[in-house]
């Protein structure tokens, strides 16, 4: 305990004479900074950073397999070329009659989780935006519809699971 307390003291009697040779120094300053005003700085110039983002070289370090570094001309002939080679899908595959409900007096027809009965409208939810439904008849095991006001009808068969 007694050598810790003699630590203590010479580091305090370290720093108080550090401390008075700052203060003596300072006061011997005044000459050094009327030299360095004499004295014309030469403005600072900080360096820019350029960086070539090539396409054609490289990848994303942390995403090997994004396509965000890709060429968006060559994604955008690819993609033309892709919708030629697989046309979208009819709008018919998009909407899958899930259930039929056989009631007493009325049937309901579950078409992708949205419940009809015969002559009824509306909007459902696929998988490429909302689509407009109407439910014509609904029969045993399938029902008849029309999408988006075309006059074609269109039969939906309820897929029976074995």
């Amino acid at each position: 305990m007694n050598q810790r307390l003699q630590f203590h003291r010479l580091a305090r009697s370290f720093i108080l004479s550090a401390g008075l040779v700052a203060a003596l120094t300072a006061t011997g300053a005044a000459p050094v900074a009327q030299t360095a005003a004499s004295v014309t700085k030469a403005p600072i110039v900080i360096p820019q950073s350029v960086f070539v983002d090539d396409l054609t070289k490289g990848k994303d370090p942390f995403f090997p397999g994004t396509v965000r570094r890709v060429d968006k001309t060559a994604v955008a002939a690819a993609t033309a070329a892709n919708t030629t080679a697989n046309p979208a899908k009819p709008k018919v595959e998009l909407v899958q009659l899930k259930g039929i409900l056989d009631g007493a007096n009325r049937r309901l027809a579950l078409i992708n989780n949205h419940t009809f009965a015969a002559g009824e409208q509306a909007e459902v939810k696929t998988l490429s935006g909302n689509l407009r439904l109407q439910c014509v008849e609904i029969r045993a095991h399938s029902v008849v519809v029309l999408l988006n006001g075309e006059t074609q009808r269109r039969e939906l068969h309820l897929h029976e699971k074995h």
